[in-house]
This record gives C-alpha cells, sequence and structure tokens, in this order.
C-alpha cells in the first residue's frame, strides 16, 4: 500500500496525462493510414509522448503508456492477447530506452551533440528494431499478419512511422517538459509554426504541382535557419507541422507524394525524417560550438583577469622596493663618485675612503636584500608559457607606432623572419620591449630630423636569444652607465627609473642577462638582453 501511494505521488499524475495523451493521439494518427488493425506506416505520435515522458519521468512512468496504448488497441477491435502483448512491448521500449539513455550519458537538454546522437541513434537502431519486431511477430501470432511478405511490410511501416515522430516529436515535448528549457517557447514556436504555416500553403494550395524537389528547396532552408536562430524547438515544432500537414494532404490524393493514384507513405517519411534530422543536428552542432566559444572566452577573461590581478601585486611590490632603493641607490652613486675622486688623488683620505667602503658595502647588503625579496615577489607573478618573441615585440612596436610616427623617427628592425621560440610571460616581455623601445625613442627625439634613428635586432647566439635596442642619441655618459649598473636608477636626470625596473624584473624573472653599451652602427646608446635556451 505504501509503495503504491509513493508511486501515485510521483508518478501519478504524468502516467494518467500520458495515458490520455497517448490514446488520443493515436486515434489521430490512424486516420492517415492504417494497415493490420494497428500498425500505421505515418507520422505515430504516441510513441513520441511515451519516450518523452519516460526520459523526463523516468521509468516508473510505464502504467501511463501501458493502459493508453491497451485503450487505444482495443479501441481498434484488436484480439485482447495481441493488445496486452503490444502494451508491454511498447512499455519495455520506453523503459529500456530510460535506462540506455541514462548508461550513455545522454542529457535532458539535448544542446550537446552527444547527447542528440544517443537520442536519434536509440530511436531508429534500437527503440523501433525492437518494438516493430516483437509488435509484428504478436500480430502474425494471432494471424493479422498472414505471411513473410506482409511481415516485411508491416516491419517496415512500424518502423518508420515509429521513428518519423519520435526523431522530431520527442525532442520538443522533451524540452518542454524541463522548465529550464521551456523558456520562450512562445517565440520559439509560435513564429515558426506561423510561417511554416504560411510556407506550407505556398507549396500545397498555391502551387499545387510541387514537387519533392520543390518541397525541399522550400522547406530544408527554413528548418535551419529556425534552427540556428532559435534553438532546437524552433525546428521541432514546425518539422511536427510539415509532417502532419504533408501526411493530411498525401492522404487525400494530392501533393508532391502522392502520384499515378499512388501514396508514397515511405518517400513521404524519409523526406520528413531527412529535413528534420538534419535541421536539427546543425541547430545543436551550431549551439555546442556557441557554447564552447562563450567558456573559451570567459575562461580567457578569467586568465586576464588573473594575470592582472597578479601584476598588479608585483607592481605594488616594485614600487615599495623602488622607494626604498631610490635613496640607497643615490648613496651608492655618490659613495663611488667620492671614491673614484679619492683614487685619483693617491696618499690622501685613507681614513674617509675606509669609511666610504663601509658605507658602500652595508648599503650594497641592503640592496641586495631587497633586490632578492623584489624578486622572488616578481616571480611569482609570471604567466610562463611556450610563445614566439616575435609576437610580443610586433605587438610592442605596434603599440608604440604612433609615438615613433609623431616624433619623426625610423624604427629599424632585422632578425624576425625566423621564430624565435622561448618560454615567457608575454605580458612581462611586452613591458620589457616597450620601456626599451620608448627609452630609445626619447634619447633620439631632441636630435635632428635626419640623425634619428632606433634599431631593434633578434639574433640567435650560443647563449640563446639576444634581443638589442640601439639608438643614434648622445648615448651613455660614465655617470649613466653607472647609474643604469644600480640595481634600480634611472640614465634621464629627471627620470624615477620604473622604466628601468620593468626592464630587470622581466630580464630577471626569465633568468636573462642584461647589457648597456654604446652602438656600433646608430653611434647611441646599446641595450641587450639575453635569454638563456
Amino acid at each position: 500500500m505504501n509503495f503504491f501511494l509513493s508511486w501515485l505521488r510521483t508518478y501519478g499524475l504524468p502516467s494518467l496525462i500520458l495515458a490520455i495523451a497517448y490514446t488520443f493521439s493515436g486515434r489521430l494518427s490512424f486516420l492517415a493510414e492504417v494497415d493490420h488493425l494497428i500498425v500505421t506506416p505515418v507520422f505515430f505520435a504516441p510513441e513520441a509522448i511515451a519516450l518523452a515522458f519516460a526520459l523526463r519521468f523516468g521509468t516508473g512512468i510505464w502504467p501511463g503508456i501501458f493502459f493508453g496504448q491497451l485503450l487505444l488497441a482495443l479501441h481498434r477491435d484488436l484480439v485482447p492477447s495481441a493488445a496486452l502483448a503490444i502494451s508491454t512491448i511498447n512499455s519495455l521500449e520506453a523503459a529500456g530506452a530510460v535506462l540506455l539513455y541514462r548508461k550513455m550519458g545522454g542529457r535532458l537538454g539535448l544542446y550537446d551533440l552527444r547527447s542528440w546522437i544517443i537520442l536519434q541513434g536509440l530511436v531508429f537502431v534500437v527503440l523501433q528494431p525492437f518494438s516493430a519486431t516483437l509488435g509484428t511477430l504478436a500480430l502474425a501470432r494471432v494471424g493479422i499478419i498472414s505471411d513473410l511478405t506482409a511481415w516485411v511490410n508491416a516491419w517496415q511501416e512500424w518502423w518508420i512511422g515509429n521513428a518519423a515522430a519520435q526523431s522530431q516529436l520527442a525532442p520538443l515535448l522533451l524540452l518542454l517538459l524541463q522548465p529550464e528549457t521551456r523558456s520562450g517557447w512562445r517565440k520559439k514556436i509560435l513564429i515558426p509554426i506561423l510561417i511554416t504555416g504560411g510556407a506550407l500553403w505556398l507549396s500545397l494550395a498555391a502551387f499545387p504541382v510541387s514537387t519533392i524537389g520543390t518541397s525541399l528547396v522550400i522547406f530544408q532552408p527554413l528548418l535551419i535557419a529556425f534552427g540556428l536562430t532559435l534553438g532546437l524547438k524552433a525546428v521541432c515544432a514546425p518539422s511536427v507541422l510539415i509532417s502532419v500537414t504533408f501526411l493530411y494532404a498525401t492522404s487525400h490524393g494530392f501533393g508532391p507524394f502522392y502520384s499515378e493514384d499512388r501514396m508514397r507513405i515511405f518517400d513521404l517519411n524519409v523526406f520528413l525524417v531527412g529535413i528534420s534530422l538534419i535541421a536539427q543536428f546543425l541547430t545543436v552542432l551550431f549551439r555546442q560550438l556557441e557554447e564552447a566559444r562563450k567558456k573559451e572566452q570567459a575562461l580567457e577573461k578569467r586568465q586576464r583577469e588573473e594575470i592582472l590581478r597578479k601584476l598588479k601585486t608585483s607592481l605594488a611590490a616594485a614600487g615599495i622596493a623602488h622607494e626604498i632603493n631610490q635613496p640607497l641607490s643615490q648613496i651608492l652613486l655618490q659613495t663611488e663618485l667620492s671614491l673614484r675622486q679619492l683614487a685619483s688623488s693617491p696618499g690622501s683620505g685613507g681614513e674617509t675612503r675606509e669609511a666610504l667602503r663601509n658605507i658602500r658595502e652595508r648599503t650594497e647588503q641592503v640592496v641586495g636584500t631587497i633586490e632578492t625579496i623584489r624578486a622572488l615577489l616578481g616571480n611569482v607573478a609570471s604567466e610562463h608559457q611556450n610563445l614566439d618573441l616575435r609576437d610580443v615585440i610586433r605587438s610592442a612596436v605596434l603599440y608604440l607606432q604612433p609615438s615613433f610616427q609623431r616624433a619623426g623617427i625610423h624604427l629599424q628592425q632585422t632578425g624576425l623572419q625566423a621564430p624565435r621560440t622561448m618560454t615567457g610571460d608575454d605580458a612581462q616581455l611586452h613591458l620589457m620591449v616597450s620601456n626599451l623601445l620608448r627609452n630609445a625613442l626619447q634619447a633620439v627625439e631632441k636630435e635632428p630630423a635626419g640623425r634619428k634613428k632606433v634599431s631593434l635586432s633578434v639574433e640567435e647566439s650560443p647563449e640563446g636569444i639576444l634581443l638589442s635596442v640601439e639608438d643614434s642619441g648622445p648615448g651613455f655618459t660614465e655617470e649613466q652607465k653607472l647609474r643604469s649598473e644600480l640595481p634600480i636608477e634611472s640614465t634621464k636626470p629627471e627620470g624615477m627609473g620604473m622604466g628601468l625596473f620593468l626592464v630587470r624584473t622581466a630580464v630577471e624573472n626569465h633568468r636573462g642577462t642584461i647589457s648597456f653599451g654604446r652602438s656600433t652602427s646608430l653611434g647611441g646608446a646599446s641595450v641587450t638582453v639575453t635569454f638563456p635556451k
């Protein structure tokens, strides 16, 4: 008793609705054509309704299928034993569909290609061969099907009629039975049905001599357009309308599938199934590709946000290190200059030299400690991956191109023909190249028009990949060169040193080295970065 009450609460109402819908839709389906009392080669809607309800509510829905089919069979005056047998077969078919669909990983949403293929494959390859074989054998056993030829014909009609309905109507009902896929059904069903109704009127009423080719040209693109713009429901709903209308026309002796006083039912079913499946397939494929593209964009957005977050963390650490190192670098610079002045006067200032050396050593220890901490924080913010250094350079050049054009500076580029593959963080490398080029631009922008030249070259050597930026400016003075060799310092009197800091950070995070010198070709400054292989 408890089991029955539990079943009644869970499956009672859906089973009742299913039984009524099964019987009523079956009687409508039999209006077109019936063979052997209960076999129809046309669109047999009850099987589609049963499949959709079973997949949505589970195997416990089987009484609705059983009693719906039993009432339908008895209404057709089928002998009770055959009616019971076919009702049992159709119930087992639906229960088997649920178990197989779930086992194979099918989803009720149907908008992933795998689930759609599983559903359609089950319909044509498993479910309908199963029910057609056992159902026609049950009819043969009671003498309704008399010989082998009649059995083969009945089997084909059972298979194609039921499969045609399940392949079109079941996906539509399955989507409508779920709250998450039911939204927007008016727009996605009513509008396509109205447009399809107009196309059917043109095909059958306005052009009564229309052919199969004409129908294909009209309805196949129409269904595909509905699917790509409105989704799967917008394919299945007009597909059902097209099927019902063509079946009615054919059974009443007109339309492209009625010729020479006979109905071409098999050709009709192949046409209906074909245009529907093609449109459904393209719809699901397009939706899956679109979802994959959105997920990829979302992932890229999250990755960019993560990189920016880490970069902000790194730059915050850089700012702290820079503020501390600024005065220390000034102390180091002044100490080194004082030591050089004392070195030019031998025998004087021995105690002063010793004091200056102690200051330099202690300052270098503090700077070294800060640099170690900064390097660790910088490494945390790196996102290393395989890349082509040429792509980074081209992006940086494109970014600074307006500045070079405004200043009337010609940028020479060499060594960018062959790939320069390395492992690195493209964001940090982009900042490094941009700052090197910007420093070179600032160095030559006050030169005469004919001398404004900057060159960028990339080459491979036994040490690794060499990136050089040279300019035709005044070059480094001895003091500027000494400044550039300090951990954080600007080579420009008004500079804060952040550009050079970013360059150093990027180089160190890629285990590279940086050297400063004089350009041999342009006569100005030269900066060379070496990335190890």
